[in-house]
This record gives structure tokens, C-alpha cells and sequence, in this order.
């Protein structure tokens, strides 16, 4: 295996679950003959939806969804966008029918990529971030779709989106929180600047004791401020907590190379994949309503570019 896990919890049920689709996806790659692959499927088979979810506070937000063909019930995952600013549409469009999402979408989820408001580092404790608020309308508005389980509602976000994931994670009941290198530390009230750093500081566990779902944690090793936090900070005090937490290192990696598993994040595709597999093979383990794989007719399986 190409990574090392750091902390774990058996998978066997979910491992089961996922043979089938690992076969359909190991064939595809075969008959390529291209090493690793990327799904593709066409939007006249799951057409690109553009959702605004109205937060607390009345702003609407933006965001593209996808679904498998069918009334469900399906389970569904939220992809949070790391970075400070929110995303222009096309950008956010172009993610939403690239790899990473579609991956989920082939496993047989709902999947809803999302932007929000710029996150703003200088506001007053006391003030809750629109970025958050966004985030948690998102996923309300996703759980309320009449062909999503209610129960099945997964979270996933990078960097600052897996700050957001947490801030989602705290404020909702979820059936799991999925974060990448997270920005964690305006979530357990540590002002820091943007590379992250104060690793000495003592974190406000209130948030961390609201969080009823359990939680994966990806990182590479490349990326020293964000990863020192949370390893001598942020997870110490999920794990005093006594919160459910699973870690998984990714030896050689950058910040964020699961979420974009783009040339500039990682030079190892095939290492991108397996994170996805880890990461649909957590959901699994805590989805009330399983996945069921994409018709293999319509999907195409192209290299990873």
C-alpha cells in the first residue's frame, strides 16, 4: 500500500460493499490500458443541476449537483473547496464534473460541490463566518432533496473547506465528516495567519464535544504548519474528546492532492485513487442507505489528465 495508516477502524462490511465497484472500475482501467483512470459520464445521464442554498442570514450561495438516475433513496456527499475566496462559477463547475466528484457520483452518490463566502480571518470571534453559514445551508438543502436519506448525509472539505466540514459537523447531525489537511484552527478558536503554526496553543474544545459524527482525517507529510497543528493540537484534543477518529497518512503528498488530484497536487494518481477508496469505504461504514454503483454502459473511463 502506498500510504500508512496512522489510526484506523476495521472496514471489512465496507470492503465487501465496495467489490463490486472496485471491479467495474479495475476492468474499465484494464481495458484502457492506460494505467489510472478518471470516470466520465455525460450529462444527459446525470445532468449538472445549479443549486442556491439560502443561508441563515438570507445570502444565497452556489453550488452544482449531481445525481444517479432514479427517486432514491440515494446517500449524498458535500465537497467543500479548500482556499480563502470562494470560487468563480466555472470553476466550481469544472470541478463538479471532474474527478473527484465523479468518482462519487460512479460509487452511487448524490454529490453536491459547493463554494461560499471569502473566509474572513480578521472577524471578531463573537461573529459567525458566512462562509460557515453557507456551508451548513448546503447540506441542509442537500438532506431536505425528497431523493436523499436524511440519514446518509456525508461532508467533505479540504483545508479551509475541512474547517468548514467541522464547522458543518458541530452545527448538524451528519452520518460522517470527511477532512483533508484541515484548516482547523479558527474551529477550536486559535488565531493564527494562513499558514497555520501555533502548535502550542491550547484549542476550545466546545466545538469539538458538539460533533456526534465520526470523522476521517486525510493528510500528505509535505505541508509542516497545517499538519503540526493538527497533530499536536487539533486531533489530541478529538481524540481527548473521546470522538471517533480515523487518520490516514499519505507519505509524500501535498496539501489537498485527494480533493484536486491534479498534476499540481500529486504526481502519483494512482495514491489519489486509493484515498478515494478509503474515504467511500469510510462513508460506508456509517451510511444508513448504501451506494449503489453507476450503470457501467454509461460511464467512460478516460486517463487521469
Amino acid at each position: 500500500m502506498p500510504y500508512r495508516i496512522a489510526t484506523t477502524t476495521a472496514r471489512l462490511a465496507a470492503c465487501l460493499a465496495l467489490f463490486a465497484f472496485d471491479a467495474v472500475a479495475t476492468a474499465s482501467q484494464t481495458e484502457a490500458g492506460s494505467g489510472v483512470t478518471r470516470p466520465v459520464i455525460a450529462e444527459e445521464a446525470a445532468p449538472l443541476e445549479t443549486i442556491a442554498p439560502v443561508a441563515s442570514d438570507g445570502v444565497a450561495g452556489e453550488g452544482f449537483l449531481r445525481k444517479p438516475p432514479g427517486d432514491g433513496p440515494f446517500p449524498a456527499v458535500v465537497l467543500i473547496h479548500g482556499g480563502g475566496p470562494r470560487w468563480p462559477t466555472g470553476q466550481l463547475r469544472d470541478f463538479a464534473l471532474h474527478t473527484h466528484a465523479t468518482r462519487f457520483l460512479e460509487a452511487g452518490y448524490v454529490v453536491a460541490a459547493i463554494t461560499r463566502r471569502d473566509l474572513d480571518l480578521g472577524l471578531p470571534p463573537d461573529r459567525e463566518q458566512g462562509a460557515v453559514l453557507d456551508a451548513v445551508a448546503a447540506v441542509d438543502y442537500v438532506t431536505d432533496l425528497p431523493y436523499v436519506d436524511d440519514e446518509s448525509v456525508a461532508v467533505r472539505g479540504t483545508s479551509v473547506g475541512g474547517y468548514l466540514a467541522l464547522e458543518v459537523g458541530a452545527a448538524r447531525n451528519l452520518a460522517a465528516v470527511m477532512v483533508e489537511e484541515p484548516f482547523s484552527m479558527p474551529f477550536v478558536g486559535v488565531r493564527t495567519g494562513r499558514g497555520g503554526g501555533a502548535s502550542n496553543a491550547s484549542p476550545n474544545t466546545d466545538k469539538i464535544e458538539r460533533i456526534p459524527s465520526p470523522i476521517l482525517l486525510v493528510r500528505g507529510d509535505q505541508t509542516p504548519n497545517i499538519n503540526d497543528f493538527n497533530r499536536d493540537v487539533f486531533i489530541p484534543a478529538v481524540e481527548a474528546a473521546g470522538k471517533s477518529l480515523t487518520v490516514l497518512t499519505y507519505p509524500g503528498e501535498l496539501h489537498s492532492f485527494a480533493f484536486y488530484n491534479s498534476p499540481e497536487r500529486t504526481l502519483r494518481p494512482a495514491v489519489a485513487l486509493e484515498a478515494f477508496k478509503e474515504i467511500d469505504a469510510f462513508f460506508r461504514e456509517h451510511l444508513r442507505v448504501q451506494p449503489t454503483p453507476f450503470d457501467p454502459a454509461l460511464v467512460e473511463h478516460v486517463p487521469v489528465d
